[in-house]
């Protein structure tokens, strides 16, 4: 079954500002990259947002740097990929405190496939999609890590690891 909640879709600078002002509230956000840094969809446990560039203009960057500046704390499914983009763009990597893409790779090693809708089915039972997944998931894969004696690995060596990788890409 898969679960699904309505999105606020904002395509002008007052969307943008009410997205913006759910980011600075929340303790952390959980995002995807729709298309890029030109459409990104995030979840603050609360409700669904879509922000878009097209038609936001300059609110849309002060977006932008709310969503990334490294006091805002982020959850996101495969972390190096998204850094990636955010250093292209001259945009702060800092913040992240889980990716659960990672996660399911150090729970089961073995498998060839972290996609979200696979560990969502494996860990929650259900088929959450997007960013929604990924902040239904976080608290449910940061407890297997600490039940499995993983949690220091995870914390301490490879989740840092993925800002590493990803500067030297």
């Amino acid at each position: 079954e898969t679960v699904e909640l309505p999105v606020f879709a904002s395509y002008d600078s007052a969307g943008i500002n009410e997205i913006m002002s759910a980011i600075e509230s929340a303790e952390c956000i959980s995002f995807e990259l729709v298309d890029g840094l030109d459409s990104i969809e995030l979840f603050d446990g609360k409700k669904l947002y879509r922000a878009q560039f097209a038609g936001s203009g300059e609110s849309y960057n002060d977006f932008l740097k709310t969503l990334f500046s490294p006091e805002k704390k982020k959850i996101a499914h495969n972390v190096k990929n998204i850094m990636n983009v955010l250093m292209a763009e001259g945009l702060s990597t800092e913040g992240f405190i889980f990716d659960t893409a990672l996660a399911a790779y150090l729970l089961d090693s073995n498998s060839n496939d972290y996609g979200l809708e696979k560990i969502c089915l494996k860990y929650l039972g259900s088929a959450y999609k997007g960013c929604r997944a990924v902040f239904e998931l976080y608290p449910v894969l940061d407890m297997e890590l600490k039940n499995k004696g993983m949690e220091e690995l995870y914390y301490k060596i490879e989740l840092p690891l993925c800002a590493v990788l990803s500067e030297m890409e």
